[in-house]
């Protein structure tokens, strides 16, 4: 469905205290003064929404005026699902997305930028791009949305049982993230980690040219986490998730939640890097997407768990 609106002629005072709030961050809508003008309409079908999230408009506060469309998007947690309103070209569209049609949130950061992604059982994607200083705010989103996707899971799909290890005190990313997440998340279980790594060559790489410069390439792991809950698998990975050749750190990370409804299973494969080191991919197949983690070691242990 898409409205078509005009823009107002007159600049009226909530217009005017939505500029001066305006900024770069989503802000909860709590009230109907703080609902984007454009997006009334909306408003009494959504007031009793667990959360609703008004999304900013990219631009500089610089660029714009009182009476200006300064949101561009509401993402709204219903009793039914999320209500996803888009603003683009004078048009709103809607998107209606129930709790079993997803396989899995993604919430990307890398320094000031952030993507939710929401992963459908069809296999589309929903993404918004936010900046990172309202991170907090999405989490509780995501929050919202996980205890409506485990509502009614019955008897618990995993069984988690703590393999650890924990992350180390030098690798504050993943200690960080996973202290943060077992505040939010009850009955957590770390299931694998893999620390960031060099990937060290072996003697079976290949003997060629080709071979013996990919040896002396010094292969890295970003490392990546796993995790389960009763109802939900939570997987934290550092940067792209890919061995990568470059020296420098990303600062990407990505936290994946997966409801247990759509997941389908779990499988291991065992491969070499171009150097020789081997490598382990540990696949978690949800319906419609797949996704992969990477070890130094084998992480079959793990499968007894899920």
């Amino acid at each position: 469905m898409k409205l078509k609106h005009e823009h107002p002629a007159v600049v009226t005072e909530r217009q005017r205290i939505e500029y001066d709030r305006f900024g770069p961050w989503a802000y909860s809508v709590r009230a109907s003064d703080e609902m984007p003008p454009r997006f009334d309409l909306w408003y009494e079908e959504l007031k009793d929404s667990t959360i609703i999230l008004k999304l900013p408009r990219a631009v500089e506060r610089r660029d714009t005026k009182p009476g200006n469309d300064l949101y561009e998007g509401l993402l709204a947690v219903t009793h039914n699902g999320i209500v996803y309103l888009n603003l683009s070209q004078g048009e709103i569209s809607r998107q209606d997305i129930a709790f079993n049609d997803i396989a899995a949130i993604r919430l990307v950061q890398d320094l000031l930028y952030g993507q939710l992604c929401i992963d459908l059982v069809d296999g589309s994607v929903i993404s918004v791009i936010f900046n990172t200083v309202s991170a907090d705010i999405f989490d509780t989103f995501i929050d919202s949305v996980r205890m409506s996707c485990t509502v009614g899971v019955g008897n618990p799909r995993f069984a988690p049982v703590e393999h650890g290890p924990e992350p180390s005190d030098e690798d504050m990313l993943f200690l960080n993230l996973l202290n943060a997440l077992r505040k939010r998340v009850a009955s957590l279980s770390l299931l694998a980690y893999q620390a960031p790594c060099l990937l060290e060559s072996k003697k079976n790489a290949r003997r060629s040219l080709v071979g013996f410069v990919a040896r002396l390439l010094r292969w890295r792991l970003d490392g990546c986490l796993l995790t389960a809950s009763p109802s939900e698998l939570i997987i934290l990975i550092r940067g792209s998730g890919i061995p990568r050749i470059s020296k420098s750190k990303g600062f990407r990370h990505e936290a994946i939640y997966l409801p247990a409804r759509p997941f389908q299973g779990v499988t291991v494969e065992h491969r070499f890097l171009a150097n020789g080191a081997p490598i382990h991919a540990l696949h978690i197949s949800s319906i419609g997407h797949n996704y992969e983690l990477l070890f130094e070691s084998d992480p079959s242990y793990v499968l007894s768990s899920l």
